[in-house]
Protein backbone atom coordinates (compact mmCIF):
# COMPACT_ATOMS: atom_id res chain seq x y z
CA UNK A 1 0.00 0.00 0.00
CA UNK A 2 2.69 2.17 0.81
CA UNK A 3 4.11 1.87 -2.53
CA UNK A 4 1.48 2.53 -4.26
CA UNK A 5 0.56 5.37 -2.54
CA UNK A 6 4.51 6.15 -3.72
CA UNK A 7 3.26 5.84 -7.28
CA UNK A 8 0.17 7.61 -6.82
CA UNK A 9 1.91 10.94 -5.31
CA UNK A 10 4.33 11.03 -8.00
CA UNK A 11 2.15 10.50 -11.15
CA UNK A 12 0.57 13.66 -9.16
CA UNK A 13 3.26 15.68 -8.93
CA UNK A 14 4.43 15.13 -12.38
CA UNK A 15 0.77 15.76 -13.77
CA UNK A 16 1.30 18.77 -11.91
CA UNK A 17 4.64 19.80 -12.85
CA UNK A 18 3.68 19.26 -16.58
CA UNK A 19 0.45 21.36 -15.95
CA UNK A 20 2.96 24.45 -14.88
CA UNK A 21 5.24 24.12 -17.67
CA UNK A 22 2.33 23.81 -19.87
CA UNK A 23 1.08 26.83 -18.45
CA UNK A 24 4.18 28.73 -18.65
CA UNK A 25 4.88 27.98 -22.46
CA UNK A 26 1.40 29.58 -22.93
CA UNK A 27 2.19 32.57 -21.38
CA UNK A 28 5.59 33.31 -23.18
CA UNK A 29 3.67 32.17 -26.40
CA UNK A 30 1.26 35.09 -25.31
CA UNK A 31 3.57 37.70 -24.69
CA UNK A 32 5.46 36.82 -27.56
CA UNK A 33 2.60 36.94 -30.23
CA UNK A 34 2.01 40.86 -28.73
CA UNK A 35 5.58 41.69 -29.21
CA UNK A 36 5.35 40.23 -32.96
CA UNK A 37 2.05 42.45 -33.04
CA UNK A 38 3.84 45.88 -32.17
CA UNK A 39 6.75 44.50 -33.90
CA UNK A 40 4.71 44.95 -37.03
CA UNK A 41 2.80 47.85 -36.12
CA UNK A 42 5.92 50.04 -35.52
CA UNK A 43 7.69 51.87 -38.62
CA UNK A 44 10.05 52.58 -36.54
CA UNK A 45 13.37 50.14 -36.97
CA UNK A 46 14.89 50.32 -33.77
CA UNK A 47 11.65 49.56 -32.33
CA UNK A 48 11.28 46.90 -34.75
CA UNK A 49 14.63 45.75 -33.68
CA UNK A 50 14.25 45.92 -30.21
CA UNK A 51 10.59 44.11 -29.75
CA UNK A 52 12.77 41.36 -32.33
CA UNK A 53 15.37 40.78 -29.78
CA UNK A 54 12.95 40.60 -26.74
CA UNK A 55 10.86 38.47 -28.57
CA UNK A 56 13.62 35.86 -29.45
CA UNK A 57 14.87 35.65 -25.66
CA UNK A 58 11.67 34.46 -24.14
CA UNK A 59 11.19 32.12 -27.33
CA UNK A 60 14.64 30.97 -26.11
CA UNK A 61 13.37 30.42 -22.50
CA UNK A 62 10.11 29.40 -23.88
CA UNK A 63 11.57 26.18 -25.84
CA UNK A 64 12.90 24.86 -22.85
CA UNK A 65 9.34 24.44 -21.55
CA UNK A 66 8.25 23.26 -24.47
CA UNK A 67 10.55 20.23 -24.22
CA UNK A 68 9.87 19.60 -21.15
CA UNK A 69 6.15 19.59 -21.39
CA UNK A 70 7.26 17.01 -24.43
CA UNK A 71 10.14 15.11 -22.20
CA UNK A 72 9.60 12.32 -19.89
CA UNK A 73 12.37 14.00 -17.54
CA UNK A 74 10.76 16.84 -15.98
CA UNK A 75 14.45 18.17 -14.91
CA UNK A 76 16.44 17.71 -18.09
CA UNK A 77 16.29 18.84 -21.96
CA UNK A 78 18.24 17.14 -25.41
CA UNK A 79 20.59 19.94 -25.49
CA UNK A 80 20.81 18.94 -29.79
CA UNK A 81 17.73 18.93 -30.50
CA UNK A 82 17.13 22.43 -28.38
CA UNK A 83 20.10 23.85 -29.87
CA UNK A 84 19.01 22.89 -33.48
CA UNK A 85 15.15 24.16 -32.96
CA UNK A 86 16.30 27.14 -31.24
CA UNK A 87 18.97 28.39 -33.90
CA UNK A 88 16.33 28.16 -37.05
CA UNK A 89 13.24 29.93 -34.91
CA UNK A 90 16.38 32.80 -34.50
CA UNK A 91 16.78 32.72 -38.46
CA UNK A 92 13.26 32.51 -39.65
CA UNK A 93 13.02 35.91 -36.97
CA UNK A 94 15.34 37.65 -39.29
CA UNK A 95 13.34 37.03 -42.35
CA UNK A 96 15.48 38.58 -45.05
CA UNK A 97 19.15 39.21 -43.39
CA UNK A 98 18.97 35.69 -42.75
CA UNK A 99 18.39 34.36 -46.43
CA UNK A 100 21.60 33.97 -47.91
CA UNK A 101 22.95 32.75 -44.68
CA UNK A 102 23.39 28.95 -43.84
CA UNK A 103 23.71 27.34 -40.61
CA UNK A 104 25.42 24.00 -40.30
CA UNK A 105 25.42 22.17 -37.16
CA UNK A 106 27.86 19.16 -35.29
CA UNK A 107 25.96 18.13 -32.10
CA UNK A 108 26.12 15.29 -30.00
CA UNK A 109 23.32 13.90 -28.18
CA UNK A 110 23.94 15.83 -24.52
CA UNK A 111 21.13 16.12 -21.89
CA UNK A 112 21.19 18.94 -19.54
CA UNK A 113 19.61 20.08 -16.70
CA UNK A 114 16.75 22.90 -17.43
CA UNK A 115 19.19 25.67 -15.05
CA UNK A 116 21.69 25.69 -17.82
CA UNK A 117 19.48 25.32 -20.47
CA UNK A 118 18.14 28.55 -20.26
CA UNK A 119 20.98 30.48 -19.58
CA UNK A 120 22.75 28.74 -22.22
CA UNK A 121 19.83 29.62 -24.41
CA UNK A 122 20.12 32.79 -23.90
CA UNK A 123 23.97 33.01 -24.78
CA UNK A 124 22.92 31.09 -27.87
CA UNK A 125 20.56 33.73 -28.75
CA UNK A 126 22.37 36.45 -28.52
CA UNK A 127 25.57 35.32 -29.90
CA UNK A 128 23.61 34.01 -33.16
CA UNK A 129 21.55 36.93 -33.10
CA UNK A 130 24.16 39.18 -33.59
CA UNK A 131 26.19 37.45 -36.64
CA UNK A 132 22.72 37.90 -38.39
CA UNK A 133 22.99 41.38 -37.40
CA UNK A 134 26.68 42.43 -37.69
CA UNK A 135 28.61 39.76 -39.65
CA UNK A 136 27.51 39.84 -42.80
CA UNK A 137 27.04 43.16 -43.95
CA UNK A 138 25.55 44.02 -47.41
CA UNK A 139 23.31 40.59 -47.29
CA UNK A 140 26.38 39.12 -48.25
CA UNK A 141 26.31 34.95 -48.59
CA UNK A 142 27.87 33.54 -45.05
CA UNK A 143 27.60 30.26 -43.03
CA UNK A 144 27.34 30.01 -39.20
CA UNK A 145 28.90 26.43 -37.69
CA UNK A 146 27.60 25.53 -34.20
CA UNK A 147 29.32 22.45 -32.21
CA UNK A 148 28.42 20.65 -29.47
CA UNK A 149 30.67 17.95 -27.79
CA UNK A 150 30.60 16.49 -24.47
CA UNK A 151 34.15 15.90 -22.97
CA UNK A 152 35.04 12.53 -21.14
CA UNK A 153 35.45 14.60 -17.78
CA UNK A 154 30.90 15.69 -18.47
CA UNK A 155 32.42 19.06 -20.06
CA UNK A 156 29.95 20.55 -21.81
CA UNK A 157 31.79 22.14 -24.81
CA UNK A 158 29.99 24.41 -27.40
CA UNK A 159 31.38 26.72 -30.04
CA UNK A 160 29.75 29.02 -32.56
CA UNK A 161 31.47 29.69 -35.39
CA UNK A 162 30.78 32.11 -38.28
CA UNK A 163 32.95 33.25 -41.65
CA UNK A 164 31.58 36.98 -41.18
CA UNK A 165 33.84 40.38 -40.70
CA UNK A 166 34.54 39.54 -37.19
CA UNK A 167 35.44 42.55 -34.65
CA UNK A 168 36.62 45.66 -36.14
CA UNK A 169 40.67 45.72 -34.84
CA UNK A 170 41.45 46.24 -31.20
CA UNK A 171 37.73 46.11 -30.67
CA UNK A 172 37.54 44.35 -26.57
CA UNK A 173 34.03 42.11 -26.47
CA UNK A 174 34.16 42.65 -22.48
CA UNK A 175 34.73 46.56 -22.51
CA UNK A 176 33.01 47.53 -26.31
CA UNK A 177 30.89 45.32 -26.87
CA UNK A 178 26.66 46.00 -26.28
CA UNK A 179 24.91 45.32 -23.51
CA UNK A 180 24.28 41.96 -24.91
CA UNK A 181 27.61 41.05 -25.13
CA UNK A 182 28.58 41.73 -21.54
CA UNK A 183 25.51 39.41 -20.62
CA UNK A 184 27.12 36.93 -22.56
CA UNK A 185 30.36 36.60 -20.71
CA UNK A 186 28.26 37.58 -17.62
CA UNK A 187 26.25 34.49 -17.67
CA UNK A 188 28.67 32.08 -18.59
CA UNK A 189 31.11 32.60 -16.28
CA UNK A 190 28.81 34.00 -13.36
CA UNK A 191 25.62 32.16 -13.61
CA UNK A 192 27.16 28.81 -15.35
CA UNK A 193 30.31 28.61 -13.76
CA UNK A 194 31.88 28.19 -16.81
CA UNK A 195 34.35 29.32 -19.26
CA UNK A 196 33.72 31.59 -22.57
CA UNK A 197 36.44 32.85 -25.22
CA UNK A 198 36.25 34.26 -28.77
CA UNK A 199 38.55 34.67 -31.36
CA UNK A 200 38.50 37.30 -34.19
CA UNK A 201 40.32 35.00 -37.79
CA UNK A 202 38.38 35.17 -41.13
CA UNK A 203 34.94 35.46 -38.47
CA UNK A 204 34.30 35.13 -35.06
CA UNK A 205 34.55 31.81 -32.94
CA UNK A 206 33.13 32.08 -29.47
CA UNK A 207 33.71 28.94 -27.32
CA UNK A 208 31.79 28.11 -24.42
CA UNK A 209 32.92 25.02 -21.85
CA UNK A 210 30.73 24.30 -18.79
CA UNK A 211 30.91 21.66 -15.76
CA UNK A 212 27.80 19.82 -15.70
CA UNK A 213 28.27 19.47 -11.90
CA UNK A 214 24.50 20.88 -11.30
CA UNK A 215 22.86 17.66 -12.50
CA UNK A 216 21.08 16.10 -10.00
CA UNK A 217 17.33 14.83 -10.46
CA UNK A 218 14.84 16.80 -9.12
CA UNK A 219 11.58 14.72 -9.91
Amino acid sequence: KAEEQIKKDLKIQTALIQEIYHRTKNNMAVISAMLSMESRRSENEYVKSTFREIRNKIQAMSLVQQKLYKAKDLSNINLKEYIEDLAKLIMRSYGELSAKIEIKFDLHDVKILIDSAVPLGLIINELVSNIFKHAFPNRQEGEIFIRLIQEKDKTISLEIIDNGIGFPQNFDPRKDGSMGLASVFSIAENQLKGEISVKSENGLRWHIKIKDDKKKERV
